[in-house]
């Protein structure tokens, strides 16, 4: 696993925000699964990853989501070097029913996907007030967008 890859790219070198790791202690077996999913993709299309973790700085010079599962250390941005095969990796991703995969906002990024695990850390962010209840329904509840 090349976690260097993940890093957020404003230089603060994280992979997740301080201190979560006490509010989500699975976080570390987490990011494996979502690097997992990912090297599924990529032994079978050409994939690279474009963003792992963002600060909350780097989320905002870049236009992210306020609650941006990047924020969190449980989100995925990679690129498909072959466009044709989107809609097959986009399905396939779907099938595998583990991650949350974003797609079709990315419209002007036509070879962009997005996959997250919010869903599996929503609980633990609300509870402990770090989303409001419209974040957590969207974290629970959107499998695809």
């Amino acid at each position: 696993m090349k976690f260097s890859k993940f890093v957020c790219k404003c230089g603060c070198g994280r992979i997740a925000p301080p201190d979560i790791e006490q509010l989500i202690p699975e976080l570390n077996q987490l990011q494996r699964i979502l690097w997992g999913v990912y090297d599924l993709v990529r032994g079978s299309w050409e994939a690279y990853i474009t963003s792992g973790y963002r600060c909350e700085k780097r989320n905002a010079i870049i236009g992210g989501a306020k609650f941006s599962p990047h924020i969190w250390g449980i989100a995925m941005d990679f690129a498909l070097m072959n466009l044709s095969h989107r809609e097959e990796v986009v399905e396939y991703l779907k099938s595998l029913g583990i991650v949350r995969v974003g797609h079709k906002k990315y419209e002007g990024i036509p070879n962009h996907i997005h996959i997250d695990l919010a869903h599996k850390i929503a609980d633990a962010l609300y509870e402990a007030k770090k989303i409001p209840v419209e974040v957590w329904r969207a974290y629970k509840e959107a499998k695809e967008w």
